[in-house]
């Protein structure tokens, strides 16, 4: 509701900012609650190295991709 009616509100019609928040950061929250609670559940299988492994590979995936992003961004401009 926030960010259906106050957001609007307050802000207008900035699809930046709007796709910003709520892709961005709220998106990013969830993946990252969504990774550390697959890898306690691992954990709680008795399959810490799997979990450790999972975590610091998404991780690694993720600066990868960050990274291969701004690069394609620095190519396009």
């Amino acid at each position: 509701m926030l960010f259906g009616v106050d957001w609007h509100d307050r802000y207008g019609h900035g699809m930046v900012l709007n796709a910003f928040v709520l892709t961005g950061i709220l998106g990013g929250y969830t993946t990252l609650s969504s990774m550390q609670l697959d890898a306690v559940k691992l954990s709680e299988k008795k399959r810490g190295r799997l979990a450790t492994s999972y975590l610091l590979l998404s991780v690694a995936a993720g600066l990868l991709a960050g990274a291969l992003g701004a690069a394609l961004a620095r190519a396009q401009g």
